[in-house]
Formats: structure tokens, C-alpha cells, sequence
């Protein structure tokens, strides 16, 4: 390696070359899978933001019922009472009502398409009943909520 004409050579291109393409390659894959974390952690986030907004949505109308039970027939059925001005009236929300509400907060937040949710209730009381909500895109579970509803109106003693 001759330096009367101070240039460099052939081999010390090729060697700065594969250092440099070396270099390049380690930070692209070290990028790539920053961006796939931070994809995934997006939709997690917009998974919990439509659980906590479908839950309050339900919340509004669940909270002025009383004397929750599960329909036998159905257990993704929930039915609950609520007073008129003509007396009792029985309400049941069915599944149909949560994909609703859920199509009605990503189309107004501009959320992602393809989340679905799913609303299972337990322990129904007098003025109690607990949900879980569940969001999921696929197969793939993103986020699951668990609440307690609790009606407005005081337990029947």
C-alpha cells in the first residue's frame, strides 16, 4: 500500500464500504422493530380508549336501571328495569346495541377499523351488575376492562 500518490486504495473502499453497509443494516433492524412496538402499542391504546368509551356511553343509560338481571336465554343479554312515566319499563341490551355504540365512538374519535368489542356482564344484582369489556382485533385480544355499574336508585330492602 503505496501512499506516493495519497489516495487510497481499492481494498480500503471495500473495507470502509462493509463497515459502513454493516452499520447500516444493525440500525435499520434495530428501527424496524421500534416502529412494530410503537405500531402495536398504538392500537393497545386505542383498544383501552373505546373499551373506557364504549363502558361510559353504556354507563348512561345502565345508571337509571334497577333490578339487572341476565337473560337464561342469552347470556351476553343483559335486562334491567327503568321507571316512566307510565311505571316500569324493561330494558335489554343486546349485543347489536354495543357494536353500535362501539361503530358510533371510532367513527367519531376516528379510531381504527377492525377493533371489535364484546361486552360480557356477571353478579347482577338489585342495583348493581359488573361488565367486562373486551376489545379485540382478529383473534387477538388488545384490551380487557372489568366495571361495576351501579344504579342511581338505593337496594330494594
Amino acid at each position: 500500500m503505496s501512499r506516493g500518490n495519497s489516495g487510497v486504495t481499492l481494498l480500503e473502499v471495500v473495507l470502509s464500504l462493509a463497515i459502513g453497509i454493516t452499520a447500516a443494516v444493525f440500525a435499520a433492524e434495530l428501527f424496524a422493530g421500534q416502529l412494530a412496538w410503537y405500531g402495536r402499542y398504538g392500537k393497545i391504546r386505542e383498544a383501552c380508549i373505546l373499551a373506557d368509551r364504549v363502558s361510559s356511553l353504556l354507563e348512561e343509560d345502565i345508571c337509571f336501571g334497577f333490578g339487572f338481571f341476565i337473560d337464561p336465554a342469552d347470556p351476553e343479554r343483559l335486562c334491567y328495569w327503568t321507571m316512566a312515566e307510565e311505571g316500569r319499563r324493561l330494558h335489554v341490551l343486546e349485543e347489536m346495541d354495543v357494536q353500535a355504540a362501539a361503530e358510533a365512538v371510532q367513527s367519531a374519535e376516528q379510531t381504527e377499523e377492525g377493533l371489535h368489542i364484546q361486552l360480557r356482564f356477571a353478579d347482577p344484582s338489585y342495583s348493581r351488575v359488573r361488565a367486562e369489556a373486551v376489545v379485540a382485533e382478529g383473534e387477538e385480544i388488545l384490551c380487557r376492562r372489568e366495571r361495576t355499574f351501579i344504579s342511581l336508585y338505593e337496594e330494594e330492602t
